[in-house]
Parts: structure tokens; sequence; C-alpha cells
């Protein structure tokens, strides 16, 4: 237990750390509606503003919009921008799935845009993680399938996922619950458990998210599966074989730092306070 107690404590310093990361300066304040919501890279901050009627650049500032326009007009202009990002191959994958845009504190929507435009834009997401956990106390987690564009093959949390525009964090648990672990609602409790926030670069811009924790307490006798084809195994774990699992860097980044808080839990082990937060 004295290993297992060090390696979560190591492993959530790297972690904590990582999704803690200094906007890069570089990146060029993005402005929609009057209100600063995102970042932006100088290349695209000038493109957009060449390109989308509804869009100006001042070398400091994409502004999209006016403060006085409506969620239906700003979604407009961003849809318009995200086309063209995508059509000069700054978007490699369109997802086709829209996304509630919010301010970097959250609150109301502003606009809804594709998904696969959020980091290159540097707009706060919000995602779901659902530690599934057994009466015997042990943790599934679901390996990503080799198909994925991010993070291919690595180790996740039984279900997790994107809240999808329009959806609840709740209702997005739900439903990723199903797709990905093939758990009906009767299946399992579903405990709120911690919000933490990410913020460090990634391969398509700069990654900015609020992640919503959840420990769902399966039924006895409750054997997850995959519904989606997005997961291609699941292992069921005690809480050594996890933190060693996480330690040695075979689960995604996000997916440890969900996992980490329940197992700091479990084991007894006291993290530094500050990262994570209370369920709201």
């Amino acid at each position: 237990m004295t290993d297992t107690k060090w390696r979560i404590g190591k492993s959530f310093a790297k972690y904590s750390k990582q999704a803690s990361a200094s906007l890069d300066p570089s990146r060029k304040s993005l402005v929609i509606g009057g209100r600063a919501a995102g970042a932006v890279s100088e290349d695209d901050a000038r493109l957009i503003a060449e390109r989308i009627e509804g869009a100006s650049f001042d070398g400091e500032s994409l502004v999209i919009g006016a403060a006085s326009d409506s969620e239906e007009m700003l979604s407009a202009i961003l849809a318009l921008a995200a086309a063209l990002l995508r059509d000069e191959g700054r978007i490699h994958r369109w997802r086709g799935e829209l996304v509630d845009v919010q301010m970097p504190e959250g609150g109301p929507r502003i606009a809804v845009l594709e998904r696969s435009a959020f980091r290159l834009l540097g707009l706060l997401t919000v995602a779901v993680h659902m530690n599934g956990v057994t009466p015997d106390g042990r943790i599934w987690t679901s390996q990503r399938s080799d198909t994925k564009d991010i993070n291919p093959g690595k180790w996740d949390n039984l279900a997790a996922g994107m809240v999808a525009a329009g959806e609840t964090p709740l209702d997005a648990m739900k439903r990723e619950a199903a797709e990905e672990a093939g758990l009906a609602p009767e299946d399992y409790e579903l405990v709120p458990e911690t919000v933490f926030l990410t913020s460090r670069p990634t391969e398509s811009g700069w990654m900015l998210e609020r992640a919503y924790c959840y420990t769902a307490r399966l039924r006895d006798g409750v054997t997850p599966h995959n519904v989606d084809g997005e997961v291609q195994a699941a292992e069921l774990l005690d809480a050594d074989a996890m933190a060693e699992l996480i330690a040695r860097d075979k689960v995604t980044s996000e997916a440890s730092l969900a996992a980490l808080h329940w197992l700091a839990a479990k084991t007894g082990k006291t993290l530094p306070e500050g990262f994570y937060q209370a369920f709201v």
C-alpha cells in the first residue's frame, strides 16, 4: 500500500502540472460577441479575419461578431470560420458534432460550434469521466480503439467523452455509459465525485476543458461491454494495479486525473488542495 500511495502522489504531481500550463503568449485573444472566450494562433486569426465576414483582427484580438449579435448570428460566423479552417487543412477530422461555446469560466452558451474547431480556437469544452467500480472495490479501465485519432490504444476511464450542445454533464455521462460501456441506468448508482480544469497545449492547438468526474457503483454481476466501437478492451483492476498502470504512462492524462482522485480516496492518500474542485 505504501508503494501505491507513492505512485498516486507522484502521478498526481506529474499530471496536475501538465494540466495547469500557462497560456502560450504567442496566441491571440478570441473575442466572441464582445467577450473574451478563447485563444488562437496569429496565422489562424489573420486567415479568419481576411476571409470571413463578421470577423476582424487588430494584431492582438480576433473579434467574432458584436456584443449585440444573437446566438444564431455568432454561431453562423463561427460555422464559416470552422469550415474555412477545415478547407485550409487546419482541421484534419471533421466530427459533425456541435458543442456549446461558453466563456472560460463557464456559464450559459453564447453560440454553438463544430467540435473539431475548439482546440484550434482555444475554447472551453466540458467533458465527463466515469470511474466504474465494483462492489468488491475494484475499478474498470477501458482501452481506446487503435483507430482513435487521439491517444489510440491508451487506457481510459470506463466511459468518458465530451458534453454535446444542449446536454448537461449528467446527460452526457449517462449517454457515454450506454455507448462505451453498454450500461443502462439501472446497472449502476451514479455519484458525483469532483471537477477539475485542464489548460495545456495539444497537437491541434490549446486544450481548455472542465472535467466532471463521477463514480458509478456497478450492481453486482454487471459486466460492461462496448457498443460504439471506440473501445477495444476492458480490464478490472484493484487499486494497486490501476495506480501502477497510470504510473507507467499507459492511461490518458485526463483519465489518469479522474482515476487518481478515486484512488486517493480509496487508499487514504492525501493530495495537495486546489486542483480538484467541489462538484457543482
